[in-house]
């Protein structure tokens, strides 16, 4: 498996508030997972567009060698086989996408403090 660079950007929607930072991992292809950002504790919502033959799931870790799936705010699995979009409550120390049997998709995170 390689990883894929992280291409990150910050923007800042309102000075009042604290900054949220934006993700995007692109062209992930089978078996990549991408570089992982940290951002813990914070809020997360994304999507992933592209051409899915598996899943691409985002994945969590405290360590950040040890990895597991993350779950959304109603304790399903953060894993998607389609185009769609994501929303976690709170991020561990360091997150990632991983992705399965796929081609081109393309993953998009904004970040934000609770």
């Amino acid at each position: 498996m390689t990883d894929m660079a992280v291409v990150g950007s910050e923007v800042n929607n309102n000075a009042q508030t604290p900054t949220p930072r934006n993700y995007l991992w692109t062209q992930l292809t089978t078996g990549t997972k991408g570089l992982p950002v940290q951002a813990p504790g914070c809020r997360a919502t994304g999507q992933m567009v592209g051409t899915f033959g598996a899943a691409v799931v985002i994945e969590g870790s405290d360590d950040g060698t040890n990895y597991y799936t993350l779950k959304d705010r109603w304790g399903n699995a953060v894993s998607l086989t389609a185009a769609g979009q994501f929303d976690i409550a709170n991020l561990p120390a360091y997150t990632r996408p991983n992705a399965g049997a796929i081609t081109g998709v393309t993953v998009s995170m904004t970040v934000s403090h609770l």
